[in-house]
């Protein structure tokens, strides 16, 4: 599913820095849903910056991992999809 998700977000995986770039905003999206923005406010940046079309897949992917009540498993969590990202966007290049 992630993966059909960011290929249909035009993510072009070629290199390793581009996969480094796309991990980066999947960390800040879900850093953002971690301290509770709500998905409407993180949809509405990505439509200011001109990226909804490639930023919505990670939005939506972000926005099905629950918010946690603490900071470790805020962390943990955050970790664990930026993994998930990266691994993803090297298995598609």
């Amino acid at each position: 599913l992630a993966t059909a998700l960011l290929l249909s977000a035009n993510v072009s995986a070629k290199t390793y820095d581009q996969c480094k770039t796309v991990t980066s905003i999947a960390e800040s999206v879900m850093k953002a849903r971690q301290s509770g923005a709500s998905l409407d406010q993180v949809m509405e940046v990505a439509v200011a910056q001109n990226m909804e079309s490639d930023l919505t897949p990670i939005i939506m992917l972000a926005y099905d991992v629950p918010r946690y009540g603490t900071e470790s498993y805020q962390a943990g969590a955050v970790n664990d999809f930026k993994s998930k990202i990266l691994k993803v966007c090297m298995e598609i290049k």
